[in-house]
């Protein structure tokens, strides 16, 4: 099953939507312009996240800090999970389809799933 995003779109959108959150919070005095450079050099380093699951995990860490990572957070999580969620039932079918039924169940307990390689160890 492909994903419903690439890894640079998705972090693209979500960088784009944190942007213009934190210049909308600057024009209506949410927030400083410190804490706006605060959380812009965080995000920098989310960004250098090694997988897409680490991304939205260390994404999830800035909000107590920044009100703007919360809304951005909140919408773009959700389609990640979702599409994690598909791919690990597109691979548990797959197993299905081939009778390996432990593989399938290994699958389903799996915490996190490595995208393109099938769960047979």
């Amino acid at each position: 099953m492909k994903l419903n995003f690439t890894t640079q779109q998705f972090i693209d959108d979500v960088q784009r939507d944190l942007l213009i959150s934190m210049v909308m919070s600057l024009r209506h005095g949410k927030i400083s312009e410190d804490k706006a450079q605060r959380l812009a050099q965080d995000f920098l380093i989310v960004k250098e996240s090694k997988t897409l699951e680490d991304f939205v995990k260390e994404l999830s860490k800035l909000i107590p800090n920044y009100p703007e990572a919360h809304e951005v957070y909140i919408k773009h999580a959700p389609s990640f999970y979702d599409t994690m969620a598909q791919n690990k039932l597109s691979h548990m079918q797959e197993y299905f389809v081939t009778a390996e039924y432990d593989k399938a169940i290994k699958v389903a307990q799996a915490k996190k799933k490595i995208k393109g390689r099938r769960e047979d160890k």
